[in-house]
Order: C-alpha cells, then sequence, then structure tokens
C-alpha cells in the first residue's frame, strides 16, 4: 500500500493537491488520504489516474516491475493497452451500457402502463363528463318547465288573484 501511495504522489508530481483532485473528480482530502495510505484507492479510481495522467495502469498498480516511473506525464497521450487488457475494458464498458440499456427499457415499460392507465382514465372521466353535461342539461330544462308551470299559476298573495264568493264566505264562518 505504501508503493501505491507513493506512485499516487510521483503522478501528482509538482501539482497540488487541489488541482489533482479537480482532475481526478474527488476531493483533496481523498487525496491526501490515499497518498498517505490511510485509504486505498477503487479500481475505477486507478484507472481515471492512468488515462488523466497518462502512466501505465500496471506501473501504478506495481504490477510493472521493470519500470521504475511513469512512461508519460502528458495527459495528452493514450497509453498503449494490450490486447487483453483492452478486451477487459471493453467488455466493462459493455457490460455498463448493457445495464444501463435494460434500466432504460425497464423505465420505458413502467413509462408505457402509466400512459395507458392515464390514458383510460382520461376517457373514462370524458365519459363521466358526458354524463354530467347530459344530467344538467335535462335538469335545466326540468327547472324551464317548472319556472312556466309556476308563472302560470296565480300565487296565494297575488291581488289579482280572484277568489270565489263560496270560498270567502267560508273563510268569514270560521273565524
Amino acid at each position: 500500500m505504501r508503493d501505491l501511495a507513493s506512485r499516487l504522489k510521483q503522478v501528482r508530481g509538482k501539482r497540488s493537491a487541489k488541482e489533482f483532485a479537480a482532475l481526478m473528480g474527488c476531493s483533496m482530502q481523498t487525496v491526501y488520504r490515499y497518498e498517505w495510505g490511510e485509504r486505498l484507492p477503487d479500481e475505477r479510481f486507478l484507472q481515471e489516474v492512468a488515462e488523466k495522467t497518462g502512466v501505465s495502469l500496471d506501473w501504478l498498480k506495481g504490477e510493472d516491475l521493470d519500470q521504475l516511473s511513469p512512461v508519460e506525464k502528458s495527459p495528452r497521450k493514450k497509453i498503449s493497452l494490450s490486447a487483453r487488457q483492452y478486451c477487459s475494458e471493453l467488455e466493462t464498458r459493455l457490460d455498463k451500457a448493457e445495464r444501463k440499456v435494460e434500466t432504460l427499457e425497464d423505465e420505458r415499460r413502467e413509462l408505457a402502463a402509466e400512459n395507458r392507465r392515464l390514458y383510460q382514465e382520461k376517457e373514462m372521466l370524458l365519459r363521466e363528463k358526458e354524463a354530467m353535461l347530459r344530467e344538467n342539461g335535462s335538469l335545466r330544462e326540468k327547472i324551464a318547465r317548472l319556472e312556466g308551470d309556476l308563472a302560470r299559476t296565480p300565487s296565494l298573495f297575488d291581488e289579482h288573484h280572484a277568489t270565489r264568493p263560496s270560498e270567502e264566505s267560508a273563510s268569514h264562518s270560521d273565524v
């Protein structure tokens, strides 16, 4: 672990921890912990260091014992990978892409099901609305008929309401 920590320090070179952390997309504290040997970086982090700094991943991990220093310090040059490493990297990327496609397909299926459910709900609401509009129309017709009947019926309090004489005498005799 000390060898990895010292190699990470060597790769960082004259860059500040802040600059190196920004390049790697992590915090300065993470960089320091790796360099001090307090934490061990994962494979993904080491792969990013190799890609972004131009050093050999094998050298960085201590697997290339023939080499004592980084191959390149230029982040612009690509590292030539062995056929086995290249195939392994492609397989890893393919696996990630397949998982992402599966996830997207699952999400698409869920969205399609939700879309069908919402469409059915919308159709049901439209049918309910049509039924309510028909009911509203028939109620308006009934109200209009009742108002017409009411207009034709004389009111008890109407001054022009004619009463029959027999009704008047019956009402006076009760008193």
